[in-house]
């Protein structure tokens, strides 16, 4: 069997993972209208900001449905949205709005769809995620396949993570290491304790001193699962790992 490198733990992703919805976040600040002043219709000629954002907010009145501030940010989101012609990252907010809020996932869909067109990995993870679990429409699992593998490409460590999870169910275990490798070096602990798991099971490609740099730094990442099987590795040792009791109470210090 091939030997298994070490993560490399050299790259961190930009964008955020988008599991927890930015509506909890502090809201985006929004563009101003000294910022949109350069702004040109698709005919050319040179727009009022001012006008045009005045007419906007009209538009997007505030609903009496939700909490205000809920409100604010989805209307700040989607004037610098713009039509998914401004920033991707307010787009992406306008996604977790409808999915997280408003629990519209048809609409979250479409949001998310345009802006993963746009490059933006963590839109890409989102939708992956809603065609998987049928969310907005009918479960499609190649579909949130390419999601994910658009994310990755674009460098989304967790999209690259539910890559390999799912090469994994296919019993892909190639295609699952490199996925799960390039997100491990992205920065993302789970993929590296997984990566961990992997090489302790009993089988050809097992190789407990590579298993135990990927639990290693998931554990350095604050992952406790990992740092509980270094202790469990340090307190019996294994092969190419000696028993080690000083490492031993240091990994279990950090279970407790």
């Amino acid at each position: 069997a091939e030997r298994a490198r070490a993560p490399s733990r050299q790259l961190r992703p930009a964008q955020s993972a988008g599991a927890a919805s930015d509506f909890a976040r502090p809201a985006l600040v929004s563009l101003t209208a000294v910022q949109r002043s350069a702004s040109i219709t698709a005919h050319g000629a040179q727009r009022n900001p001012i006008a045009t954002r005045a007419r906007r907010e009209t538009e997007m009145e505030l609903s009496e449905t939700l909490p205000p501030r809920y409100e604010e940010r989805m209307l700040s989101a989607k004037l610098d949205c713009d039509n998914n012609k401004g920033a991707p990252d307010a787009c992406h907010a306008v996604g977790e709005f409808l999915a997280v809020v408003k629990r519209d996932y048809v609409g979250a869909r479409a949001a998310y769809s345009r802006n993963c067109d746009r490059d933006h990995g963590a839109s890409c993870f989102a939708l992956g995620r809603l065609l998987l679990g049928g969310r907005g429409g009918a479960a499609d699992e190649p579909g949130g396949e390419r999601a994910f593998g658009r994310g990755c490409t674009l460098g989304h460590a967790p999209s690259c993570h539910h890559l390999g999870v799912l090469a994994f169910k296919r019993k892909d275990s190639v295609a699952a290491r490199t996925h799960l490798g390039k997100a491990c070096d992205a920065g993302d602990a789970a993929s590296c304790h997984v990566l961990g798991g992997y090489f302790l099971k009993q089988g050809p490609d097992r190789d407990a001193a590579a298993a135990r740099g990927f639990l290693e730094a998931a554990c350095d990442d604050g992952h406790a699962p990992a740092c509980h099987n270094l202790a469990v590795m340090f307190k019996k040792g294994d092969a190419g790992v000696p028993a080690d009791s000083k490492l031993f109470e240091r990994y279990a210090a950090r279970t407790r």
